[in-house]
């Protein structure tokens, strides 16, 4: 049906997961990290709760330019607002801020060994470059080494990104139930 991609953290911090890449992917995730903490923005982590309004507007238009028009901001934030309500301080957001606007989130969940990724947003005009990536996949592994987990779980989407970024790809099945 699909394919499912989880990135392994080897070893005890984000070094280590650089190591476990190759070369020249080393090389682009340093860069990607780089410019994006060189464009100025306040990176804050922070639970879903304090932040589900604005990270649901987030969401909204990462959805629509994606396809899904009927993911209007209301209906993204009241997802949210019900998944903060329901993991309370097991939400957690890692959010980057131009002034006081939030302009990039990613919303992960640690449980177990792993560190599952859920949801992410940018606004357009974020002034970091790799933002996405950054709150996607690189700040939720610095966080999940934290925290002492042993894989990003990255999801079903882009798989290639999700390959440059050294996921394991498995594929997933379904039985028909008649």
């Amino acid at each position: 049906m699909e394919e499912d991609a989880l990135i392994p953290l080897p070893g005890t911090g984000f070094d280590d997961y650089l190591a476990s890449l190759p070369k020249k992917r080393r090389l682009a995730v340093r860069r990607e990290r780089l410019e994006f903490h060189s464009a100025g923005l306040r990176v804050r982590q922070l639970p879903l709760g304090d932040c589900f309004r604005d990270a649901g507007r987030l969401l909204a238009g990462l959805q629509q330019s994606h396809g899904h028009a009927s993911d209007s901001a209301a209906l993204m934030t009241g997802l949210l607002e019900r998944q903060a309500g329901a993991m309370g301080d097991r939400a957690r957001v890692t959010a980057a801020y131009d002034g006081h606007r939030m302009v990039a989130f990613g919303l992960y969940y640690h449980f177990g060994a792993t560190t599952w990724l859920r949801a992410v947003g940018t606004d357009p005009s974020c002034p970091a470059p790799f933002a996405y990536f950054n709150v996607a996949y690189y700040l939720p592994i610095e966080d999940g080494y934290r925290e002492g987990t042993s894989a990003l779980h990255a999801g079903m989407r882009a798989i290639r990104a999700k390959r440059l970024r050294g996921a394991l790809v498995s594929d997933l099945y379904a039985l028909p139930d008649s």
